[in-house]
Parts: C-alpha cells; sequence; structure tokens
C-alpha cells in the first residue's frame, strides 16, 4: 500500500511539473508544433507509461483551466520546472513577454530569487544547445 501511495505522489508531481510547463507554452495564447513535440518528448522523459502519459498529455496539449497547487513540488522540482520551461518557451524560435511574465511568477511563487532564476533559464539554453534543439524548425513546414 505504502509503494502504491509513493507511485502516485510522484505520478501526481511529475503530472504537475508538465502542468506548469503548459502554462508557459499557453502563455502567449498559442501552442505551436515544437512546442506539443516537445511536451511528447518530456512525457516519455518523465517514465509516465500508458494511461498516465495519455492522461499527462490531454492535460498538458489543452490551455490550463485550474489553479495550480506548487505545493506538492520540491526545490529539484521547481527547478527543473523552470528550466525546462525556458525551453518550452524557446522552443518555437521566440520567447514572448508572455511567457516570460508566466515563469517570473513560478520563480516568485518557487521562492526562487530573479539571480537563481537567471541562473537557471541561462542553463536551460545551454541544454538547448547541447540537445541541438532547433528552435522553430518543425513550425516552419
Amino acid at each position: 500500500m505504502l509503494i502504491v501511495m509513493w507511485t502516485s505522489v510522484m505520478a501526481d508531481r511529475r503530472i504537475m511539473m508538465l502542468a506548469c510547463l503548459s502554462e508557459v507554452a499557453w502563455a502567449d495564447g498559442v501552442l505551436k508544433p515544437t512546442e506539443a513535440a516537445f511536451f511528447v518528448e518530456v512525457v516519455d522523459g518523465l517514465g509516465l507509461t500508458g494511461s498516465m502519459a495519455i492522461g499527462a498529455l490531454r492535460q498538458v496539449l489543452l490551455p490550463a483551466s485550474a489553479e495550480l497547487d506548487l505545493a506538492i513540488l520540491d526545490g529539484d522540482d521547481r527547478r527543473w520546472v523552470l528550466g525546462f520551461g525556458y525551453l518550452i518557451a524557446a522552443a518555437d524560435g521566440d520567447v514572448s513577454r508572455d511567457e516570460l511574465d508566466v515563469l517570473e511568477t513560478f520563480a516568485r511563487r518557487f521562492g526562487v530569487s530573479s539571480a537563481e532564476a537567471q541562473t537557471i533559464f541561462e542553463e536551460g539554453m545551454a541544454m538547448r544547445d547541447r540537445l541541438q534543439i532547433v528552435p522553430g524548425h518543425a513550425d516552419d513546414q
């Protein structure tokens, strides 16, 4: 029973992390193909399988409609959200002011200083370069 509860909490945390990314991606009012493709890769990387993965994708591919319960996210989760949030924002080749506003709001709600958030965003850009994510490529087709 304890393992089932722990697994459920871990899945809830991962889904909440994806919901945060959804907020960033939808901040400019449009979910572009490159952003959607990035979500699919992230869901795969989080190890969600079967109905959990389908539910997570369904949740993040639609604009968020409820207040997010960020309390279930620990410090590492919060840094992950900020880093990958920046990657999602940059996936279409343009980080909009609306996307930056959402990321800055998350940083404040997470208790992350502006300096630390800037470092996390820079690490996100470095990760984008290492992973050779080409912003906007899929949207050009």
